[in-house]
Parts: C-alpha cells; structure tokens; sequence
C-alpha cells in the first residue's frame, strides 16, 4: 500500500471516531441547554407568585398579572371569620408545553 492510501485510512479513522464521539456529546450538550431553560423558566414563576403573594398580603389592588408568556390567577375563600386564604397558579407556555406552579398563602383580614 503506498503512502497516500496509508494517509486517506489514518484519515478515515480519524473522522469516524471524531463523529462517534461528538454526536452524544451534542445530545448531552442540548439537553442540559434544555433543563438549564426550565430551571430558569421555574425560578422565574417562582419569583413571580412569590411578588403576587405579596402584594396581595399587603392589600395592593394589581395582583393579577398577564404578561405575554406569564398568566397569574388568584382564588381567594375565607377559611375563619379572620382568616383569608389565596390560592395562587400561574401558568406558562414553553415550547408548546404547558407548566403550571401553585402557591398557598394567608393573611389575616378584619372582623367585620
């Protein structure tokens, strides 16, 4: 065999075992890119429901929110003649999937 087949084998080998090894590499690499995103994505929902918690324990009027990609809703009941309950959701779209937190909280009201 003369040397520039030798050379175009080397080559060959070369550009397999790159190609083996870069292709789960890649797959690793999208799919902590994608975790990364929902991480993000939870922390901010979290953040948000955590501001319209306390907003609304403070008697603040503009609790609900819709953002373009953030939808807060509020459902509040009276659990003691003192005590006002909220239940808090909010929801978001990612990638064409659905996510939803939720979110308890209390605060105490005036008797009447």
């Amino acid at each position: 065999m003369d040397e520039k087949g030798h050379l175009f084998l080397e080559v060959l080998v070369a550009l397999s075992i790159i190609s083996v090894t870069l292709l789960p590499f890649i797959t690793v690499y999208g799919q902590l890119t994608q975790e990364v995103q929902n991480q993000t994505m939870n922390t901010q929902a979290y953040w948000l429901v955590y501001e319209a918690v306390e907003r609304w324990k403070s008697g603040s009027e503009q609790v609900n929110s819709n953002q373009s990609r953030w939808e807060v809703t509020i459902t509040e009941q009276l659990i003691s003649p003192t005590i006002l309950e909220g239940e808090f959701r909010i929801r978001w779209n990612d990638l064409g999937r659905e996510h939803q937190l939720q979110m308890r909280a209390y605060k105490k009201v005036a008797t009447r």
